[in-house]
């Protein structure tokens, strides 16, 4: 009888641990700083944070974010140290390391100058002449 209730406890806990795990899936994710859109100081932690976090929930899902410099972000959810990271602009070579989502933002690529300094292009050799600064490990 000592047998049979002890099999019967062991099944209920490993039930009732595989019920719970199933309730609260959790999503840890890694991202960047970048306002509005992801935010470390807002109380939301920005505008695509929360809308990740809504759509998740719909699924039964729990999001954490984790703010990292943007390189190290990429670089430790492909590294499994996070489930995923967002959000990236895709790219085959990063198609090794993730699987791609349908877009969650559309972006632009602008090229910001003086107003006293006119800059007429239509294509990037055009721009091989100035001088330009951006940034290194976003998209």
């Amino acid at each position: 009888m000592k047998r049979y209730l002890t099999m019967l406890l062991v099944s209920l806990f490993t039930w009732i641990e595989t019920v719970t795990a199933d309730d609260t899936q959790h999503l840890s994710i890694a991202v960047g700083d970048w306002p509005p859109y992801f935010d470390q100081e807002a109380p939301d932690q920005g505008i695509v944070a929360q809308l990740l976090r809504d759509v998740f929930a719909e699924e039964g899902f729990t999001v954490s974010y984790h703010f990292l410099p943007w390189k190290r972000a990429y670089y430790e959810a492909a590294m499994g140290k996070h489930d995923a990271t967002a959000v990236w602009m895709h790219a085959e070579e990063r198609e090794q390391d993730f699987t791609f989502s349908d877009p969650v933002l559309k972006e632009r690529f602008v090229v910001f100058h003086l107003k006293d300094q006119p800059v007429s292009w239509s294509s990037v050799e055009d721009l091989s002449d100035l001088r330009l600064g951006g940034s290194i490990g976003y998209s």
